[in-house]
């Protein structure tokens, strides 16, 4: 949870926009849900999140950059 937070605050920050952050979630969650039909068990579930950020956190840097050179 403190992870996400940190990242959902550079969502905000960079996009200026609740709607980033707000989707991003709903997408983890709902991803999450179909891919190992539970929501009750966390043991397994931490190390797919740890996996996640460390891929989604460096693209999300790409995206934005891409998007702040293009929109010059």
């Amino acid at each position: 949870p403190f992870l996400y937070g940190i990242f959902a605050n550079e969502m905000f920050y960079t996009t200026k926009s609740i709607w980033m952050p707000t989707g991003f979630h709903w997408l983890w969650n709902y991803t999450i849900t179909s891919l190992f039909l539970v929501t009750g068990t966390q043991s397994f579930i931490y190390v797919h999140i740890i996996a996640a950020m460390i891929i989604m956190i460096p693209l999300f840097y790409i995206v934005i950059g891409k998007t702040r050179l293009s929109g010059d």
